[in-house]
């Protein structure tokens, strides 16, 4: 008798053990097949994810590329322009920065590649416009005849017909005169923050800048600077780039808004690096 109640228990136990696992396999197979389809669909979202994002990347891009193709186009049209001096200083796009051609492969910048400042050098170093100017600087840094240095200037600008290289001779009369404590310096320079910003010397500076810095030097004068800052300080930062030099005379001027000029600046000196 107790060997077939122990034969009966065995079987009991195996016949739990067989349902047992009848019922908990399926069930971890179900359970893990639900979490596999799980991770795949997830993935799945993940990928579609991706590709959506990818796909507006790519119309962002190509979007872009036609915009960035569109300026470069206006922007080139109107370098040439601005190298023939048949147009404005304005750029075509309000966005641009600046624009600059390439030649032999090499970035030639818009500060370095100003007709009309390298129109001017030409003309400042013919005789004999050169000639009564290089008197009139000995005369003044030299000798300290400054009476006599304003009569050389005087000469020099009686010696050209270009607007810009009479606008710079007034400048040298008007520096030299306030030198020698002459109150005729002042209305010459204040006649000069009238003279159009395009004409600038062999450094792209505005001719009219030049005058602008030294009548900030008195309180009487500082006024008439800040209306001139005022009057043309988008037009300056807006159009064409202005040289380093030029950034930081403007940036010194009363009524400037120094964050945004000097910012300009620093954008420029990182290019000209």
């Amino acid at each position: 008798m107790p060997t077939i109640r122990a034969s009966r228990h065995d079987l009991t136990r195996r016949q739990l053990l067989l349902l047992s696992l009848a019922v908990l396999l399926p069930s971890v197979l179900l359970v893990s097949l639900g979490a596999r389809t799980v991770l795949q669909e997830r993935e799945l979202a993940e990928k579609r994810l991706a590709d959506r994002h990818r796909d507006l990347a790519d119309d962002l891009g190509r979007g872009l590329l036609i915009e960035l193709r569109r300026v470069a186009l206006d922007e080139a049209v109107a370098l040439a322009d601005r190298r023939a001096d048949a147009g404005s200083d304005s750029f075509a796009a309000g966005a641009t920065a600046f624009a600059a051609r390439v030649d032999s492969g090499h970035i030639v910048l818009p500060w370095n590649d100003d007709e009309r400042a390298a129109r001017f050098g030409r003309l400042a170093a013919a005789s004999p416009f050169a000639t009564d100017i290089a008197r009139g600087e000995r005369l003044e840094f030299v000798a300290q005849r400054f009476d006599q240095a304003a009569v050389a200037y005087q000469g020099a600008i009686a010696q050209t017909s270009d607007a810009a290289l009479k606008a710079y001779g007034e400048l040298l009369v008007a520096r030299t005169l306030a030198v020698a404590g002459s109150p005729e310096a002042r209305p010459r320079l204040m006649r000069l923050l009238q003279v159009p910003l395009t004409l600038r010397d062999e450094q792209g500076v505005p001719i009219a800048l030049y005058a602008a810095h030294r009548l900030a030097d008195s309180a009487a004068t500082r006024p008439a600077v800040a209306a001139f800052v005022r009057r043309h300080e988008s037009a300056l930062l807006a159009g064409r780039p202005l040289s380093p030099v030029a950034c930081s005379l403007l940036a010194e001027l009363p009524g400037a808004d120094e964050v945004r000029v000097r910012q300009r600046c620093a954008e420029l000196d990182v290019a000209d690096a």
